[in-house]
């Protein structure tokens, strides 16, 4: 066991993209050696079972998010007091650094920032959202190191909260696990037995991931009934989605699952796989599909899809919000779709041996 504490917080183990990234870091450090704590709000959600025995689960279990948890989080600081923890998503950023000002006990402090800050402040529906910005102009100058899941969220730090360039270090998400490498079964819905080509969405049903754009892209391919189009993730839009599917005519070719546990065999049996997204931090799920070896096609939306896709060598980019050239490029892409060889190689550079290493030098 190496003689290095090093403590994750996030508030749960929901199904989201930082909380799988934090899920894949823990197991790859625990691996190494190292002593690692999972510090989380509640101890719930679908990832918690992926986290590795020798991970030891910390459930601070206080409401999140009110000035209790911050005296939590003080008193697991003084009790464990870790080396090193590393923190992901604005918030949790947030709290972790008030909380370590107050400790009294010092353990370096890694924040990881995972979103287009400015961006989405400008797209809040929430006051909690718009005020991110305010607060992290506050509190990210106290960490020891920031971590930037993309070129774009850095630069989007730098403009929005004035942190300086030199504090920033980007380190792409940590994606690619040998169980994603692995044959997937195919999935058991009717769309994949049917024999038809499968173009594939994943994400939140909120209007950050530009579904409805989508939707009226797969409309406007006039081969739509040769083909099938499915959407997984859960989210406020539901029947505003449903409800476009239905006026279009599209119910009896395109599909809302829901969270599926397999997300991989869904890819891995897709046609082509399409982030329609507004804005990004990174886009985990483009890597996915890529280890996968399905083709994709992405918006050219900051910040993430670009980087990935090395601006169009590993699959077409289009605008934001735009049906039609989202049609157009999906149609390109099911008539000459990049080697699954190729998608393999590239996904292999986010191997979640290689991020950990970057993340180790980082803390250490």
């Amino acid at each position: 066991m190496v003689d290095q504490g090093i403590a994750l917080f996030v508030p749960n183990l929901e199904g989201g993209g930082a909380e799988r990234m934090m899920v894949n870091l823990a197991n790859n450090f625990a691996d190494k050696g190292y002593c690692v704590d999972f510090v989380l709000v509640k101890k719930s959600g679908p990832y918690v079972k992926l986290v590795d025995k020798k991970v030891k689960i910390h459930e601070l279990n206080i409401a999140y998010f009110n000035p209790i948890l911050i005296i939590g989080l003080i008193y697991y600081i003084r009790l464990k007091k870790p080396k090193v923890i590393l923190s992901a998503m604005t918030y949790p950023n947030i709290a972790i650094l008030i909380a370590a000002l107050f400790s009294r006990v010092s353990p370096k402090i890694v924040i990881s920032e995972r979103v287009t800050m400015g961006i989405q402040s400008k797209n809040a529906r929430s006051i909690k959202e718009w005020f991110k910005p305010f607060f992290a102009r506050l509190t990210y100058r106290f960490a020891n190191e920031v971590v930037a899941i993309s070129d774009g969220v850095a630069s989007n730090l730098e403009d929005t909260i004035g942190l300086s360039k030199s504090k920033i270090t980007t380190i792409y998400n940590p994606v690619v696990t040998n169980s994603l490498l692995n044959n997937h079964p195919r999935p058991d819905h009717p769309f994949y037995k049917s024999g038809k080509k499968i173009i594939l969405a994943v994400g939140r049903l909120v209007p950050q991931k530009g579904f409805s754009t989508l939707i009226s892209a797969f409309h406007a391919l006039d081969e739509y009934e040769e083909l099938r189009l499915v959407i997984l993730g859960e989210g406020p839009l539901h029947s505003e989605l449903q409800k476009q599917v239905e006026t279009l005519g599209l119910s009896d070719v395109i599909s809302f699952p829901g969270f599926v546990e397999d997300l991989y065999g869904y890819m891995q049996y897709a046609s082509v796989f399409v982030l329609s997204s507004l804005w990004e931090g990174f886009g985990n799920v483009i890597v996915e599909a890529m280890a996968c070896g399905c083709p994709v096609v992405c918006t050219d939306c900051p910040s993430g899809p670009a980087e990935i896709l090395a601006n169009g060598k590993f699959g077409l980019l289009v605008h934001p919000g735009d049906s039609d050239e989202l049609a157009l490029a999906i149609r390109q892409t099911l008539a000459k779709p990049t080697s699954k060889e190729i998608l393999r190689k590239r996904a292999l550079e986010y191997k979640v041996d290689t991020i950990a290493k970057q993340y180790l030098q980082l803390m250490f």
